[in-house]
């Protein structure tokens, strides 16, 4: 008789993690509480040896040997309680694909920039010679369980690891690991930062003896307690890390190498650090700190993150879609320049945006708060800079224009998640877009007149 595994979730990891089950002789059960999820097209894409169960309610009725966890499930979810109650054996999607690889791997976590990180470590291994594959949370990748689907080996894997697949991991192994930063995030699901903090730092436990892990210096001494391996810490030039990033340059402290930032992605005082952590995890895979650089500086941005939309009658256009958490907006306002258009808002992740009236004053024109956090960041910002707040999001990209003027740029840096107005922060970023071109034409039109 087949053994049977359940799978809780649908979307991109669900789907990769019954493909990879069923691959393997498991008879699979996909179930979804979302009753908008097209299941009957869903059974024909996934084949035989599934059943799928959309709009569900209660747990299938079982039993299960194993039952895979979507990233999308939170711990508490009644469903995981419903299994831990029938003793059914829990893994995270992540989990499952990583017990199938085969090769070396680079796990990268962080609140901002790992996407840009491992994309960024993949070129320079590539350029150096070897055979790397990304896979994980990145989105422009496969799901893990696809990836090692069509093939387990990779030299190396080079993975993305998000919180959400940390809280469902308890069994990952890695030669080298590299956490970027732990800013606030996602507190509306893992409750406090000090939770937060402890599910990232998971990553650090992962790394096998001989191995190496990478981390801000300001996390140096409470990853110890968790891995008794070599570490190589990055910071400012305030801190005693072996790479520091200072002045838009990042320097490595033994023989006082020093490559320049500029012309990259990441050419700003907030995520040069990010960079010299790449560029301390490059080094130990053997590749130079001038080499690394060089890669970075040719390779182009991902989608909806800095990435310039156009320029229309002297106004810059700029889609950070990807600036989800007040950390990274900061980033994405430092790295902008002055006389900003800032369109913020969403769904908030946190309270309170208090911290971010130092970084809009003197370079923000005026702010364009839309969705769930326009009152949150209407009162937060009030007195710093102008403030309009809008419910819808169309509304705030449209008098940020209607507003701008040339020499002027109109930034997306929304400091909180898309999920009020939208499926997910890409969907967002390209509204902008084509709001923004609309807008354009009509703008031009009515000049030309």
């Amino acid at each position: 008789m087949r053994r049977r595994a359940l799978v809780l979730g649908t979307g991109r990891s669900g789907r990769a993690a019954a493909r990879l089950l069923v691959s393997q002789g498991w008879q699979v059960v996909l179930a979804d509480e979302d009753d908008r999820v097209d299941g009957v097209r869903l059974q024909r894409e996934l084949g035989d040896g599934t059943e799928v169960c959309t709009g569900c309610h209660d747990l299938p009725s079982g039993p299960f040997e194993l039952a895979v966890i979507s990233p999308g499930f939170k711990r508490s979810h009644r469903w995981l309680e419903g299994l831990q109650r029938r003793r059914t054996p829990l893994v995270g999607e992540l989990e499952l694909g990583w017990r199938h690889i085969r090769g070396p791997v680079i796990a990268v976590t962080g609140s901002n920039g790992k996407s840009t990180a491992v994309q960024w470590i993949a070129a320079a291994l590539r350029e150096a010679g070897r055979s790397p594959r990304i896979a994980g949370n990145f989105e422009q990748g496969p799901a893990l369980c696809e990836g090692v689907l069509t093939s387990p080996w990779a030299d190396p894997w080079v993975i993305e690891v998000s919180s959400f697949q940390l809280e469902h991991s308890h069994r990952l192994r890695a030669e080298a690991a590299l956490i970027l930063d732990i800013h606030p995030n996602h507190l509306d699901r893992h409750g406090t930062v000090d939770e937060y903090v402890r599910i990232k730092l998971r990553l650090a436990q992962a790394v096998v003896p001989g191995g190496v892990l990478v981390v801000p210096e300001s996390l140096r001494q409470r990853v110890r307690a968790l891995y008794g391996g070599k570490t190589v810490s990055f910071g400012s030039d305030s801190e005693p890390a072996e790479f520091i990033c200072s002045n838009g340059m990042v320097v490595r402290r033994s023989g006082e190498e020093a490559v320049s930032l500029a012309g990259t992605q990441w050419d700003d005082a907030v995520r040069g650090r990010g960079a010299a952590g790449v560029i301390a995890l490059l080094a130990e895979m053997g590749v130079g700190c001038r080499e690394a650089v060089d890669v970075f500086r040719r390779m182009p941005r991902l989608p909806h993150r800095g990435v310039e939309v156009g320029v229309f009658g002297g106004i810059r256009v700029v889609d950070d879609s990807k600036a989800t958490n007040v950390a990274a907006a900061v980033a994405a306002l430092r790295g902008t320049g002055q006389r900003i258009r800032w369109i913020a808002g969403g769904r908030p992740k946190q309270s309170s945006f208090a911290e971010l009236r130092e970084h809009v004053s003197g370079r923000v024109a005026a702010a364009y708060c839309y969705g769930e956090a326009a009152g949150l960041l209407e009162r937060d910002l009030a007195g710093s800079v102008p403030v309009r707040a809008f419910t819808s999001f169309s509304d705030a990209v449209t008098a940020a224009w209607e507003d701008a003027r040339p020499g002027e740029t109109v930034l997306l840096a929304p400091a909180c998640t898309s999920l009020d107005q939208f499926p997910d922060f890409a969907e967002r970023g390209r509204a902008f877009a084509q709001l923004v071109k609309k807008l354009a034409k009509e703008v031009r039109k009515w000049e030309t007149e």
